[in-house]
């Protein structure tokens, strides 16, 4: 299906456990779901390329065929930190002033 009114479409995929290494405990299928969506990528590669923007949100990653194959098709791998307020403010401060553009702390 065509996206509306943006050229690619977002899909946000958190917490799937697709990019974690199976453990004994768990036996829920992923490892099945993990090579049916490779096999689903690499299908679909120029597809997906042009048409879709996938991110997924995952507690921990591990080095994987999937975490390859994601990289091969142009994909990128980030982490995020946690960021205190302060940090914020000085990065928010930085961005303004490359900008040229005055912003001011009304909370303080």
């Amino acid at each position: 299906m065509p996206c509306f009114g943006y050229p690619k479409k977002m899909i946000v995929v958190k917490n799937s456990g697709l990019f974690k290494k199976d453990t004994k405990k768990k036996t829920s299928g992923i490892k099945e779901i993990r090579d049916n969506l490779e096999k689903c990528l690499k299908e679909n590669a120029e597809y997906i390329q042009e048409n879709l923007v996938i991110i997924f949100i995952e507690d921990s990653v591990e080095k994987l065929n999937i975490t390859k194959l994601v990289e091969t098709l142009g994909g990128v791998i980030c982490e995020f930190e946690t960021q205190t307020p302060i940090m914020l403010e000085k990065r928010l401060t930085a961005i303004c002033n490359a900008y040229k553009v005055h912003a001011e702390n009304r909370c303080n």
